[in-house]
């Protein structure tokens, strides 16, 4: 959601490039014990999708006080989730990729300037394999990705661009169609540098949140699960169990692999009703909502909106 809600292509969302498939990559998608919770329905399907035209069309998720009020849900609606079916799949997929890439408020409307990898360089050193970059526009999360070491990250991209407005969108998926699309697509489960991804798709705000309790071994587990999913598909329809991934089910792939499904994080979801389709999906704030999560690093931007969330993660440009 760019405000990427869902979490796209970027995205979040989340809310598309596609690497050679690892051999691993061929086992079947887990299904997490998981759920999505975002409080405006489009908002949380932008998020899931990591899509960039979020913050502006929906109203800000109602946040809690403080970490310490944080409460980690018990019942899972994203694992009951379904596939909507080739047809229903394909009208989603056409939609979604058109509207995610309209992209939010430019840096003159919105007043928050847009990062680059020179922002991030000097905050490399303070992540670990298996941290979760969460990222948006307008000061927003709407985009969730996964840090695997050595400035790299997975993370499943709905759309090649964003900040396209509204003719632009139109305009490439117009070129797609006849076959003059961009030579190398960058969506699905694909792999690239942090700072790299900064300097080709509009962010302006970021949080990195971790699982401080795994071991080295589960954190290898989830990392390597992780890259045996580049190259597959993004989810447009947010369903559980299938072989394609929205941004934020990445979230929930490392976490399963690295503690077994037996121990599967469940996070908040929030319902999707647009009468042909309906969904319960997991937003990129349900991930920096839930209570066994740590921030680590953010922007100064993130302190707009998640200053009451954020802990003691540090701020980056303070020192």
């Amino acid at each position: 959601m760019s405000t990427n809600g869902i979490s796209q292509g970027p995205g979040p969302t989340p809310p598309l490039q596609s690497p050679q498939n690892d051999a691993a990559a061929q086992a079947t998608k887990q299904t997490p014990s998981t759920a999505l919770s975002d409080n405006a329905a489009a908002q949380s399907v932008h998020a899931a999708a990591g899509t960039d035209n979020l913050d502006k069309l929906d109203g800000a998720p109602k946040k809690p006080e403080s970490r310490e009020d944080l409460k980690a849900p018990i019942e899972n609606k994203y694992a009951k989730t379904k596939d909507s079916g080739g047809f229903v799949k394909w009208l989603l997929k056409s939609i979604l990729k058109i509207i995610w890439a309209f992209g939010g408020e430019k840096d003159s409307v919105d007043k928050i300037p847009r990062l680059h990898s020179k922002d991030v360089n000097p905050i490399l050193e303070k992540l670990k394999p298996g941290d979760i970059i969460l990222n948006g526009n307008g000061g927003g999360l709407s985009h969730a990705a996964m840090y695997v070491g050595d400035g790299q990250m997975v993370h499943s991209m709905a759309t090649n661009k964003t900040m396209r407005g509204k003719g632009g969108a139109v305009w490439d998926a117009i070129k797609d169609m006849f076959g003059f699309g961009p030579k190398e697509d960058k969506t699905g489960v694909i792999t690239e540098g942090f700072g790299e991804f900064l300097d080709r798709f509009e962010r302006d705000t970021y949080v990195v949140v971790r699982q401080e309790d795994l071991d080295p071994q589960q954190i290898q587990n989830g990392v390597d699960h992780l890259k045996s999913l580049v190259g597959r598909p993004y989810d447009y329809d947010f369903s559980a169990g299938d072989d394609s991934y929205y941004c934020t089910e990445l979230v929930l792939e490392y976490l399963d692999a690295a503690k077994g499904q037996e121990h599967s994080t469940v996070f908040n979801t929030e319902n999707y009703d647009y009468g042909f389709f309906k969904t319960d999906a997991v937003a990129p704030n349900n991930i920096l909502e839930h209570p066994s999560l740590t921030p680590i690093v953010a922007s100064e931007s993130a302190q707009g909106k998640w200053s009451n969330l954020l802990g003691d993660a540090h701020i980056a440009g303070q020192g």
